[in-house]
């Protein structure tokens, strides 16, 4: 999987740097090596930080599709439900969140609807039946 592969990268650079830090306490500070492993540390300093950036980018991505695929499935359990007792109209209310910069989600919940017509127990009861572990709970 790419983020294996990913944190992989990532616990190797940072073992780098740990082992470059640790390299240069031994060494004097004029000597030719320590200029030669400061240097290295930089190196490995900064490809960690890209990746950290490129590779936390990547995970933000994930998060939004994942929001979005559970939104779309709540999106049809509704309309399911609201077909099914026939009605209408469904009210909801826009809720719109940012998880890191530049990706977020737009979310519509119900807002408010009389008992005899709130069916967020039945979509939720829905949804908890298709997704129910086997073994755990009751009923």
């Amino acid at each position: 999987m790419v983020f294996d592969k990913a944190k992989r990268l990532m616990d190797a650079l940072k073992e780098n740097i740990e082992i470059k830090e640790e390299e240069l306490k031994s060494i004097k500070q004029d000597s030719p090596g320590y200029a030669r492993i400061f240097s290295e540390l930089l190196e490995s300093r900064r490809k960690f930080r890209e990746g950290q950036k490129k590779h936390g980018e990547d995970i933000a991505k994930r998060q939004a599709a994942v929001i979005k695929e559970i939104r779309d499935e709540i999106a049809r359990e509704i309309e399911t439900v609201a077909t099914s007792k026939e009605l209408d109209l469904v009210l909801e209310k826009a809720v719109t969140a940012e998880i890191q910069r530049g990706t977020g989600f737009h979310w519509k919940i119900i807002h408010f609807a009389k008992p005899e017509y709130d069916i967020t127990k039945e979509v939720t009861d829905r949804l908890n039946k298709r997704y129910k572990r086997p073994g755990v709970g009751g009923g």
